[in-house]
């Protein structure tokens, strides 16, 4: 046991030294501690099928659809009113329902519109709700379509028709 460990460290580069030191922990601390007024992070629009069963939901040309968005909003409101680690206390961020929000049901290259709704208000529901209810277009062809309104999207599967009675 000739070398003491400050020897076997400096010998396998193991030690920072002072500044490299000062350095780390600089780094961590920048790392570790918010900015002034941190925001947490805002989710997108999304948008559900309302469709029994799990998975990806089914369609069928002709019969209706009813589909529901939520979080169609302008702006951000995740601060609210905590003072907590990354929060800003008592700033809020301003937020307005979305107006004129197209539905669009996409399969392959083609698109058909479904239908332009606004996002509710505060005082007209949850605000950032929007429900469409439209007719599955009769030209689609069975497997993979996606429904889309302002940057959400749903995956959906076009099914074959019902044969008629």
């Amino acid at each position: 046991m000739g070398d003491s460990w400050g020897n076997e460290v400096a010998r396998h580069g193991w030690a920072l030294g002072r500044k490299g030191t000062l350095a780390l922990l600089v780094l961590a601390a920048a790392v570790l501690v918010p900015a002034e007024g941190a925001n947490g992070i805002c989710v997108g629009p999304e948008l559900r099928v309302r469709a029994g069963g799990d998975g990806t939901p089914e369609v069928r040309a002709g019969e209706t659809l009813t589909v529901e968005g939520v979080c169609f909003m302008e702006g951000c409101d995740d601060t609210g009113d905590s003072t907590g680690f990354g929060c800003s206390a008592g700033e809020r961020g301003a937020t307005t329902p979305r107006r004129d929000v197209t539905l669009v049901l996409r399969q392959g290259q083609r698109e058909w519109r479904l239908g332009q709704e606004d996002a509710r208000s505060a005082d007209e529901g949850p605000p950032g709700r929007i429900t469409w209810r439209a007719t599955v277009p009769e030209h689609l062809r069975p497997g993979p379509a996606r429904l889309v309104a302002d940057g959400a999207e749903q995956p959906v599967v076009v099914a074959t028709p019902l044969p008629t009675p």
